[in-house]
């Protein structure tokens, strides 16, 4: 469960990288797009384990924790 949660957070990140193209990143939807399409695409050609509802609901809530304390304005 941690190592999920850790690599959805880790791809909120990596969305937001200079690799991506602005309009992507600086919107939520885009990121949001990017984030759920990378999941399903790993899950589904890419895990040993095969398909898994639960491991590709684990990482968007981990995205979905970075994205919440990013945009808490202190």
């Amino acid at each position: 469960m941690r190592r999920e949660l850790l690599a959805g957070a880790i791809l909120a990140l990596l969305v937001r990288g200079p690799w991506v193209a602005p309009a992507w990143k600086h919107s939520l939807l885009g990121r949001s797009a990017i984030i759920v399409g990378v999941n399903v695409l790993y899950e589904r050609f890419i895990d040993v384990n095969g398909w898994s509802t639960k491991d590709v609901g684990q990482r968007l809530a981990g995205s979905a924790g970075v994205e919440v304390i990013l945009s808490v304005k202190l």
